[in-house]
């Protein structure tokens, strides 16, 4: 039985370096991070079955104190077994298919460790974004014109993760020019996978608009004496944009902070909003 799996280990070595120049296989260990040493010694004890480290040592011309150092290293890496002889230790080298399971738990685990640092952190993010600079970093405010203006809002609004508005649709007979803009970023929302939760008051053709069904898409429909707005306004992960239907004209405030206050307000006029008003989602 042993014999057999001496054999077996030989021959894949054999068909390995058989379609690999030695150099290649070296380097190939190398990229895998081992030592040029390591990769001798362990495509050795493949070929060669369980020896002591002066056979090994003999072999690639090393003195035998250094490769024995670079066998316990191997062996604490778990790339080698060891065993005791009559003429004292010997090692041999670990499947390839064990290393390979090895590496792969180590890699999942680290995986694990990893996400768990990374959630870690991002229950801290706010606090720390607050601390980082809320006494430093002013908000930036652009202002856009003209019939361009909502559409350069809509673009903002779609680096973001999710969103809020206070909405009041217009009438297309009022203001046809709109309407394509509307229907590109609903689209284009969509195609970002973007949530957005609406907030209107019961106007006509509000009413009309809260009840078409869209992916990704709530809306609350309210009295106008409780919400009556006239201008759209949007919150973002970062951003307070507002598009005055009336002046044609678009502003972006673009501060996390005033975004995060806003959010939490809509929230709140949200959870309302579903007492009183009538639902779509």
């Amino acid at each position: 039985m042993f014999y057999s799996k001496q054999k077996k280990r030989y021959n894949s070595v054999v068909h390995i370096v058989s379609t690999m120049k030695q150099s290649e296989l070296l380097q190939a260990f190398v990229d895998a991070d081992w030592t040029k040493q390591e990769a001798k010694l362990y495509l050795l004890l493949l070929e060669l079955g369980t020896q002591p480290a002066s056979v090994l040592a003999k072999k690639i011309g090393k003195n035998r104190v250094t490769v024995l150092h670079v066998l316990e290293r191997m062996l604490f890496k778990g790339w080698l077994s060891k065993s005791k002889a009559t003429y004292g230790w010997t090692y041999a080298a670990n499947s390839p298919d064990n290393i390979l399971q090895t590496l792969t738990d180590q890699r999942d685990e680290l995986h694990r460790k990893t996400t768990q640092k990374v959630e870690l952190f991002k229950g801290l993010l706010p606090s720390l974004l607050q601390i980082e600079g809320g006494n430093f970093k002013k908000p930036t405010v652009e202002v856009f014109y003209g019939t361009s203006a909502l559409r350069q809002l809509y673009m903002l609004s779609l680096e973001s993760r999710n969103m809020y508005a206070y909405y009041e649709p217009w009438n297309p007979k009022d203001y046809p020019e709109l309407l394509e803009v509307d229907d590109w970023h609903t689209e284009e929302r969509i195609r970002a996978n973007i949530p957005v939760k609406i907030i209107l008051p019961n106007t006509k053709y509000a009413t009309s608009f809260a009840g078409v069904r869209k992916p990704l898409k709530e809306a609350v429909v309210v009295p106008s004496n409780i919400l009556s707005i006239k201008d759209i306004t949007i919150i973002t992960d970062t951003s307070l944009l507002i598009y005055s239907l009336e002046d044609a004209m678009g502003i972006a405030i673009v501060s996390s902070n005033i975004a995060a206050n806003q959010r939490q307000q809509f929230l709140l006029a949200w959870e309302q909003a579903k007492q009183v008003g009538e639902y779509f989602g």
